[in-house]
This record gives structure tokens, C-alpha cells and sequence, in this order.
């Protein structure tokens, strides 16, 4: 039984990056099987790999997520301490009540499929302008957004 593994490999190269070359199509065999290749094993390696990394997903999902939320609070926290740390109506420091609020209401629907992750990611980057950004703490955030919305009312109520 051995020995079959071994001949049935002896085909395949081993790369510079020590990983096993398809003698078909010359990829990777951890990589996706290109169209013109009609090697068994490449196909049958592929969905092992593919389906290694979706048992590790379900049996580690809560630590994985766990890191996400702790990762992405640090970047929040962050972010907040870069816009000036305190609510711009009131004046609290209180990390656990600060949001970050956009000026001209374009938070979602510029970007809609953005992760809150990806949002701050992109404004520690450097990718995205913060002059547009403030920060208040949940209920001036909830007042700030209800004037405005009321403005709105008045403005088209007058036209």
C-alpha cells in the first residue's frame, strides 16, 4: 500500500517552495486544478486541503471569532484615540458609549458589503479620509441623527 503512494507520486516534482508540482498541469497541488487538468489526484488533494480548512473553521469558530472581536475592538479603540478620544457634543471618554459618526450620512451606502473590521482597517491604512468623521458617544449619536432627519422633514415640508 505504501509503495503505491510512492510510485503514484514519483510523477510529481517538488518545488522550490517544497510543495508538490501536478506533472498535467504544473500547479501546485494545494492550488485549484487549472482547466486543462485532468490528473486524479490534483482534484482529489485540492478538496482534501479545501476541506481541512473548513473542519478547522467549524471546530475553532468561536476561538477565531473571538480573536476577530478582540482584534477589531483594539482598532476601534484606535481609531477613536486618533479623531480625539472624547464625544464632540458632551465630552465623555467612555470607550464602551463612542461611536464613530459620519458627518455627511454616507456610512453604509457608499460601501454597503464593508465590515465595521475592513472600515477601520482602511481609515489606519490611510485609505480613508477621516474629515468627514467624528465622534460621539450613543446618545448624542441617536440625537444628532434625529435633528438631522428632522431638519430633512422641515427642509422638504418647505419645498
Amino acid at each position: 500500500m505504501v509503495n503505491e503512494g510512492v510510485e503514484y507520486y514519483s510523477s510529481w516534482t517538488i518545488s522550490v517552495k517544497k510543495k508538490r508540482t501536478c506533472p498535467t498541469c504544473l500547479g501546485y497541488a494545494s492550488n485549484k486544478p487549472k482547466e486543462n487538468c485532468n490528473h486524479p489526484r490534483h482534484l482529489m488533494e485540492y478538496k482534501q486541503i479545501i476541506q481541512r480548512g473548513r473542519n478547522y473553521k467549524k471546530s475553532y469558530r468561536h476561538t477565531i471569532n473571538r480573536r476577530k472581536r478582540v482584534e477589531t475592538r483594539k482598532r476601534k479603540k484606535m481609531i477613536i484615540e486618533l479623531l480625539g478620544g472624547k464625544c464632540v457634543r458632551c465630552g465623555i471618554t467612555d470607550l464602551r458609549v463612542l461611536q464613530i459618526n459620519h458627518l455627511h450620512h454616507v456610512g453604509r451606502t457608499k460601501r454597503p458589503h464593508e465590515s465595521g473590521s475592513d472600515f477601520y482597517l482602511r481609515i489606519l491604512d490611510g485609505r480613508r479620509d477621516t474629515s468627514d468623521l467624528d465622534i460621539r458617544c450613543a446618545n448624542c449619536n441617536i440625537l444628532y441623527e434625529y435633528e438631522r432627519s428632522f431638519r430633512e422633514e422641515l427642509i422638504q415640508i418647505a419645498q
